[in-house]
């Protein structure tokens, strides 16, 4: 398991992890990017004795704008982050993420991140698991920013001011 951290050399760091998962997190693709990093993801699975997946293939990136904008920020050392910094999001990332991971046993620390994501990593949920000693809480909130809400916001107040 990896841990983001924040990397202003563009260093490109790549993890496979072989863990069991449940049927329904096979074949998922996503990622999720912020202002200082991009992370994406795919999974493949098999379901016999000893076996060995597929390699899976990664989400390709995207430098074309949705039009969603979500806020920015990663934290090493807690579950929460908060920001002014915002980032505009691409391509197949139409949902403002909030991810805490909090690991728990000898090796404890917490960190958050937000910013853009896929629905399907948005999909994933919380989720809990023990590895090695350790026990790893992930929370995932996510929005979808849409503008819509933006505007039920905002036109209440432009139509005050326009009176």
């Amino acid at each position: 398991m990896q841990v983001p951290k924040k990397n202003k050399s563009g260093l490109k760091t790549q993890t496979l992890l072989r863990v069991c998962s449940p049927p329904s997190q096979c074949s998922i693709k996503g990622s999720i990017s912020t202002s200082q990093l991009q992370l994406r993801m795919a999974a493949s699975c098999c379901d016999t004795d000893n076996c060995t997946p597929d390699l899976p293939e990664l989400p390709s990136k995207s430098t074309n704008s949705n039009e969603l904008v979500c806020r920015s920020c990663i934290s090493a050392d807690s579950t929460w982050c908060h920001t002014p910094d915002t980032i505009q999001c691409t391509g197949d990332e139409n949902m403002c993420l909030l991810q805490s991971t909090k690991i728990s046993g000898s090796a404890s620390s917490s960190t958050a991140i937000r910013g853009c994501a896929t629905k399907s990593i948005c999909d994933l949920g919380s989720n809990t698991a023990a590895l090695g000693g350790l026990t790893v809480d992930v929370k995932t909130v996510c929005t979808s920013g849409s503008k819509s809400v933006h505007k039920l916001i905002l036109n209440p107040a432009v139509g005050f001011l326009e009176e």
